[in-house]
């Protein structure tokens, strides 16, 4: 089912076990994967890209290689066959999305980069 932009995307996450983004060209940065993961839902991604940034790859999801369907199948299986290792990832993801892209974490980033290009 196509929605068309969704500017509340929490009802969209509900009943989510997890997030798959089987990008075949690299993104810049992968909204989905930190929107789930923000919600404690792991991510299954191909990379490069974006996505394989955002997911810390056997931390808070898997990161497979593009264009490899039986890669992205075996990762769904794993998670699928290991409902533990799902909720780590998930939890993991959730604590990893506030300390890296959290506003109070991009506030201080850009007060240190502003700093250092301002000679301060």
């Amino acid at each position: 089912r196509f929605h068309g932009f969704v500017s509340d995307t929490s009802e969209l996450y509900e009943n989510v076990d997890v997030a798959v983004v089987p990008s075949v060209r690299p993104e810049e940065f992968s909204r989905v994967c930190a929107e789930a993961q923000v919600r404690g839902i792991p991510s299954v991604v191909t990379g490069p890209g974006g996505a394989g940034e955002v997911v810390a790859h056997g931390e808070t999801g898997l990161v497979g290689n593009a264009d490899d369907v039986d890669d992205l199948l075996a990762a769904l299986l794993r998670l699928d066959d290991d409902r533990a290792e799902l909720a780590r990832f998930g939890a993991a993801g959730a604590v990893r999305m506030r300390e890296l892209f959290s506003i109070e974490r991009y506030h201080q980033r850009m007060t240190e980069v502003i700093g250092a290009a301002l000679g301060q």
